[in-house]
């Protein structure tokens, strides 16, 4: 679905643990596709925050969401977003404050 909606707020604000321990980004991956560690193995602070979490967080900042399993066909959630201000303190928290103006851009370019 279209680049121009904005980053899920999943990504930033529920993780979801099922009942195998497996944390994920979606409570809507029942399959489990888009598993970021298990709670049991890793500490939930090194795999929420860790190098997949930044590499998906990215794809979404960047509006590549065919990058991931069950993103691509999702509408976005609607009921609550993640804030340009947000985005923004994210990206300088990891050092990639470079990729705020491409993340601007894109919603300036979906009307946003």
């Amino acid at each position: 679905m279209g680049t121009g909606r904005r980053p899920c707020p999943g990504l930033w604000k529920t993780p979801v643990i099922r009942w195998d321990g497996q944390l994920t980004v979606c409570c809507a991956d029942v399959r489990g596709q888009i598993e970021v560690g298990n709670v049991a193995e890793a500490d939930f602070d090194t795999l929420w925050n860790g190098p997949r979490m930044t590499r998906y967080r990215i794809w979404h900042i960047l509006g590549q969401f065919d990058r991931m399993p069950l993103c691509a066909g999702c509408g976005g959630i609607n009921f609550y977003r993640m804030t340009d201000d947000e985005i923004r303190a994210y990206l300088a928290r990891i050092g990639r404050l470079d990729l705020f103006p491409r993340y601007l851009a894109r919603m300036k370019e979906a009307g946003e």
